[in-house]
């Protein structure tokens, strides 16, 4: 390479470099999703949709301790969902294994739990015993130790006993499309 070019090489180089950071893949969300079948239908009608921007959950985290996922479930089937604290549960897939997350802190950490508002309670509370109707949503939160979970998941497994032994898995939208 002659010395000419090398000058001509960097700009290059410069320029492509904030090109992409000016695309905004920085700061991009990441999707997970999932879609079932609830009852007769043939079709999935109950979805589940999370969101996730990586940057902000690799430093966001509650009292430092925390690392909250919300699953965004929308019933769009005749058969309603039901959910259950006691026999639900979720897990999410790490590179070096599954971590258990915990659907109520109200059990595990109740000093943390009891010091929150009660609207904020209230929000954050598993739907238990409830049924998600046709053309109902609900948001789930899942609380996982940050310790356990620097990173966003590759997958989240979501057990709900009313539907099945096996978990659902909510993929990343792209993963989730090349497997179905």
């Amino acid at each position: 390479m002659t010395l000419r070019r090398i000058p001509f090489c960097l700009l290059f180089l410069v320029t492509a470099t904030a090109l992409l950071a000016a695309n905004g893949s920085k700061g991009k969300k990441v999707l997970y999703e999932a879609h079932i079948r609830l009852g007769e239908s043939t079709q999935p009608q109950c979805h589940f949709l999370v969101e996730l921007e990586p940057i902000l959950f690799q430093i966001n985290s509650v009292q430092n301790k925390y690392k909250v996922i919300r699953i965004n479930i929308r019933n769009e089937s005749q058969t309603p969902l039901k959910l259950s604290l006691d026999r639900d549960s979720v897990q999410v897939r790490t590179g070096s294994g599954a971590v258990k997350g915990s659907l109520s802190l109200a059990t595990t950490d109740q000093a943390w739990w009891d010091g929150l508002a009660p609207e904020l309670r209230r929000a954050l509370a598993y739907p238990d015993q409830s049924a998600i109707k046709s053309g109902e949503e609900e948001n789930v939160f899942v609380f996982i130790l940050a310790s356990d979970l620097p990173k966003p998941p590759l997958e989240i497994l979501f057990k709900i006993a009313s539907v099945s032994g096996t978990p659902i898995p909510i993929r990343e939208r792209a993963a989730a499309a090349a497997k179905m």
